[in-house]
């Protein structure tokens, strides 16, 4: 039901950010129309703008400058993965304070949707020597996936947005 899911989203996340709901609605109508690699692409896109959108709202928070300059440098770098090494291993040395200030679960969350969505993307989104195949099944995980990943990176920028670390 791609019209339930976008308004069950759009209801669940009231703040929610017009690109992400964009490329959200884009992959959800690749996937209805049978264009599976399309839905998968678009999701890892909306997944890889949460995730700017998590950057952005920590370096705001960050108190220290010199700890603020050093992440805004790995922000600059194009790669992605020295950007979410960053990023949990500050949530996780957050983790260790008493009590939490986030979920338990929160680096697990954030690591293993966000590396999931995005190897797939980047798998998806490059010339292959053979054709790329997703299974419907693997594009609806996907879909049914993204909303508690975002979820629980808008708890994550809330709590940036409301204290600084």
């Amino acid at each position: 039901d791609p019209t339930g899911y976008l308004e069950r989203f759009r209801n669940e996340t009231p703040s929610l950010d017009s690109t992400v709901e964009s490329y959200l609605a884009e992959s959800l109508n690749c996937f209805t129309r049978g264009s599976l690699i399309a839905s998968v692409v678009m999701l890892g896109v909306a997944s890889e703008r949460t995730f700017q959108l998590l950057c952005g709202s920590l370096l705001n928070a960050i108190a220290d400058t010199t700890e603020k300059s050093k992440f805004q440098k790995t922000l600059d770098k194009s790669a992605m993965k020295p950007k979410m090494d960053w990023v949990l291993n500050k949530i996780q040395a957050m983790q260790s304070e008493s009590p939490r200030p986030l979920p338990d679960n929160v680096n697990i969350m954030l690591a293993s949707i966000f590396d999931f969505i995005r190897c797939q993307r980047n798998d998806l989104g490059h010339p292959q020597e053979k054709p790329p195949k997703v299974t419907r099944e693997d594009a609806y995980v996907n879909l049914r996936i993204f909303p508690s990943y975002f979820k629980m990176v808008n708890q994550v920028i809330d709590y940036f947005d409301n204290n600084q670390v």
